[in-house]
């Protein structure tokens, strides 16, 4: 079973007494918060936001590549970092 954003949104905006659209919000500014704190200067690998016991988010770094081939063609691929989540194993389902 997938669950999308507007379907946490409607569950939610039930257990709060809000609108979908107000919890909708708030679910938008949480993750945007999160983005916002995870690449505060400098951006490193050890940057990560802690949720106790939920989980962490963390960057992940890839560093840049040259004459890759992609489809017929080469491209270099410049650095990138991407915000992964991991769980904490007291989250996890046993």
């Amino acid at each position: 079973m997938k669950i999308y954003k507007d379907d946490i949104s409607k569950a939610f905006a039930a257990k709060k007494g809000v609108s979908k659209e107000e919890a909708k919000r708030d679910i938008e500014l949480f993750f945007e918060t999160v983005k916002e704190e995870i690449t505060k200067e400098p951006i490193n690998d050890e940057a990560e936001v802690r949720i106790p016991p939920f989980g962490k988010f963390y960057l992940n770094h890839t560093p840049a590549k040259e004459n890759v081939q992609v489809a017929n063609r080469i491209v270099n691929i410049e650095e990138q970092y991407r915000i992964n989540f991991k769980s904490f194993s007291d989250f996890k389902i046993k």
